[in-house]
């Protein structure tokens, strides 16, 4: 898990942001890490982008991953060679609590 906090000015002007200002953040995000292939999807309420790769030149280490969008800032839930059953019950228990929503 990665976390990403957003200054105080942009946790201010992000408690505002509509479902569009949402995508373009995490919009941004993914073209920032170069990443062409990803869907939003939504993890514990909140706007995420879903992505796979490839940690090795054979393909046989998956990677995948969530970027949670929160008006505090991002948080990535990622996971190596895991199947996808075992990742989506990963990403299943992933709650924020009230104090890092703010």
């Amino acid at each position: 898990m990665s976390v990403t906090k957003f200054t105080r000015k942009q946790v201010e002007d992000s408690k505002g942001f509509n479902d569009a200002q949402k995508r373009k953040v995490l919009t941004n995000v993914a073209r920032l890490l170069q990443i062409d292939k990803y869907s939003f999807t939504t993890v514990d309420g909140h706007m995420a982008i879903s992505y796979t790769g490839h940690d090795s030149e054979d393909s046989s280490v998956i990677m995948r991953r969530e970027v949670v969008y929160s008006s505090a800032g991002l948080y990535g839930l990622e996971s190596f060679g895991t199947s996808s059953s075992e990742y989506k019950q990963f990403v299943d228990t992933f709650r924020l609590s009230e104090d890092t929503q703010e």
